[in-house]
């Protein structure tokens, strides 16, 4: 059974181009049907290298620098947002700013009381992963507003898999639970067990059973998986399942920690095909 919720939710989808991003407006718009939420289509331009910046990453109102270029683009991508919402979606708001991508995205999260940010995300390995990261990560990590990554249009949201230890009940997954209300989709409780952090079968089962009873769950199907890494263990389950969103917990972190330590939302949202929902551990 699907819902419709009555509510005043906000969706932001940062985007560079609409006809690049068009998966990401596309997946926003069908969750926004569904909870009766307004979108904000955020469009960055790059700032000029010889443009002086405020620190919210956008051209400083007392710069010297002639925006009047910058205007008309901004202008077109405007025009570009509003002919893509009168087919796709009732309430959206076309927002424009000239400066730095992730501190422009940043700065509007801060002022705008979003509830859920929908960016297209990229896979990413290596050193390029390791020395530049992606925009998908760099927001999900700086953020306490969920963020949903996604690499393909979603069409449909049936499985969504919850990936955590299950040892504490207080995990916050309301935003989790909303999206499976609304869509009426299964919830795949997931636990990785590694030689790290190795759990008896047993205790697995008993936590996972302690959270679905404190938390309410219903239509919930438990799972104990093995991988010598979190995210290709994942990808693995989520790829045989047919998961069509996974969701994981993340800590507001910096680079060097997040390379120093391990940061398993991060190589989740940069090595899985399959969306990623991330919720911050700490809320907004």
């Amino acid at each position: 059974m699907l819902y419709t919720y009555i509510s005043s939710m906000k969706i932001l989808v940062p985007i560079s181009r609409i006809d690049s991003d068009s998966f990401a407006l596309n997946t926003a718009a069908l969750i926004a049907k569904h909870l009766n939420a307004q979108i904000d289509v955020l469009r960055i331009i790059d700032a000029p290298v010889d443009a002086v910046l405020d620190r919210q990453g956008s051209i400083a109102a007392d710069s010297d620098f002639d925006v009047r270029h910058y205007d008309r683009l901004a202008q077109e991508a405007k025009d570009e947002i509003v002919k893509w919402a009168e087919k796709n979606c009732e309430r959206c708001q076309a927002i424009v700013k000239t400066g730095l991508q992730v501190e422009s995205i940043l700065s509007a999260l801060d002022e705008g009381d979003y509830d859920l940010v929908v960016v297209a995300g990229q896979l990413s390995s290596g050193i390029k992963e390791l020395m530049q990261g992606t925009l998908a990560e760099k927001i999900a990590l700086h953020t306490t507003v969920p963020v949903l990554t996604v690499k393909s249009q979603i069409h449909k949201i049936e499985s969504i898999a919850l990936a955590n230890n299950f040892r504490k009940a207080n995990v916050p997954i309301e935003d989790v639970l909303r999206l499976q209300k609304v869509f009426g989709a299964t919830l795949h409780l997931v636990r990785v067990n590694s030689h790290k952090k190795y759990m008896s079968e047993d205790e697995v089962q008993e936590n996972m059973d302690q959270f679905i009873s404190v938390r309410g769950l219903k239509n919930v199907e438990k799972h104990s998986i093995e991988g010598l890494s979190i995210d290709a263990a994942l990808s693995e389950f989520c790829d045989s399942n047919e998961i069509d969103i996974l969701a994981i917990g993340s800590k507001q972190r910096s680079k060097l920690t997040s390379i120093m330590q391990g940061c398993p939302s991060r190589d989740v949202i940069n090595h899985l095909s399959t969306p990623v929902f991330t919720f911050n551990y700490k809320q907004k």
